[in-house]
């Protein structure tokens, strides 16, 4: 999901800690066209497919 700052950033990591659906958060929030208009899925990467910052937090998250 790309949003436009921290602040927003704060604040869907909030409504996602409520228990609020990702999907419907990348929809409304997301910046990105290509991303908001699939609902914040980006599909399976490949490694060295990112920015080694993103892909190094990527595959540190726990699936799910």
């Amino acid at each position: 999901m790309l949003l436009t700052n921290e602040a927003q950033a704060k604040e869907v990591k909030a409504k996602l800690d409520s228990g609020e659906d990702f999907t419907k958060l990348a929809i409304e929030y997301s910046q990105g066209s290509s991303i908001k208009n699939v609902g914040g899925d980006i599909g399976i990467l490949q490694s060295g497919s990112m920015i080694p910052a993103f892909e190094d937090k990527a595959y540190e998250l726990q699936v799910g």
